[in-house]
């Protein structure tokens, strides 16, 4: 009697066991992206450059890992032939990276479209990203406490 209610202790042992890890190895839902509210005159102000452009490649380098795989921090390169300018210098041509997007805030951007960039400068060039308060098209510059706008630079 002793050793049968012991083996019914360890079979529910083991299957909680089991099921302990099969529910660490399952996949989780990826948690999505969140932005704070940034009022418009913010997003000029925590940008290092504004333009607008249209883009015309976006490009999702090869990224080493493991084959078969995507991240949503997998980076994606954008090249945008500018337009105008409304917050620091540009040339004609300029690349913007970001991520894929989902949870890692990524930017979606499409090519032959036009947007309203607001970029910080990190260690590879210019970076963006959901939160920082991109617009697809053209913008007001004076909601956005920005100048008018200047055409890019002929050469940097």
């Amino acid at each position: 009697m002793v050793r049968a209610h012991t083996v019914g202790g360890m079979r529910r042992w083991w299957l909680l066991a089991i099921l302990t890890i099969l529910l660490a190895a399952a996949p989780r839902a990826a948690l999505a992206c969140s932005c704070a509210g940034v009022s418009k005159p913010q997003a000029a102000q925590n940008a290092s450059v504004v333009f607008s452009g249209r883009v015309t490649s976006v490009t999702r380098p090869f990224a080493i890992g493991i084959s078969c795989t995507s991240s949503s921090e997998d980076p994606v390169v954008a090249v945008f032939e500018v337009e105008t300018v409304y917050k620091s210098e540009l040339p004609a041509t300029t690349t913007v990276r970001t991520v894929v997007g989902g949870a890692s805030c990524g930017y979606d951007f499409v090519a032959e479209r036009r947007y309203t960039v607001f970029a910080t400068v990190g260690a590879n060039g210019l970076e963006t990203n959901l939160c920082r308060g991109n617009v697809e098209g053209a913008i007001t510059p004076s909601e956005y406490g920005l100048p008018a706008g200047h055409p890019p630079a002929r050469s940097l």
